[in-house]
C-alpha cells in the first residue's frame, strides 16, 4: 500500500469497514482507507491495543487490491473489532498513520489525544 500524503495538520486517516452483504461472522469486511479531516462529521471509532511484536509479517488486504503488512496482534484483533464496530471507520495507529513517514508520524501522536477524544468510542485490545 502506498499512502497519500496527509495535506495538512487536521487530517486523518480512517480505516473504512464494509461487509459485502448483511453483516455476518461469516462475510469477510472489505478495507479501504480514507482521508478526512478532524472537524468532520463522519463518526469514527479508535482502537487501543498492545502492538506485541514489531515484527508485520500479517497481510491486511485492500478492497482496490493493495494491500500492508501489519503486526500479528492487531491482526488477530480485527476480526473482533470489525464485527463491533458500529460506525464502520475505525481509527488504528499502525495502519492510519504512515510509519515510514517520521514528520507524518510525529504530528498524529502529537494529535492522538484530538483523535481519541472525537471518536464515538475507544476499544480496546488485549491480545
Amino acid at each position: 500500500y502506498t499512502y497519500n500524503p496527509l495535506e495538512n495538520e487536521q487530517e486523518i486517516r480512517l480505516l473504512s469497514v464494509r461487509y459485502s452483504k448483511e453483516k455476518s461472522l461469516h462475510i469477510q469486511p472489505q478495507f479501504s482507507l480514507i482521508t478526512t479531516t478532524l472537524d468532520s462529521k463522519i463518526n469514527y471509532e479508535t482502537v487501543s491495543y498492545v502492538w506485541g511484536s514489531e515484527r508485520r509479517d500479517r497481510r491486511l488486504n485492500f478492497i482496490d487490491g493493495s494491500y500492508l503488512m501489519i503486526n500479528e496482534n492487531l491482526f488477530e484483533a480485527l476480526p473482533s473489532l470489525s464485527w463491533h464496530c458500529s460506525t464502520a471507520y475505525l481509527w488504528i495507529d499502525q495502519i492510519c498513520i504512515d510509519q515510514t513517514n517520521v514528520l507524518e508520524r510525529n504530528h498524529q501522536v502529537k494529535a492522538m489525544g484530538d483523535i481519541y477524544r472525537r471518536g464515538k468510542r475507544v476499544f480496546i485490545f488485549l491480545g
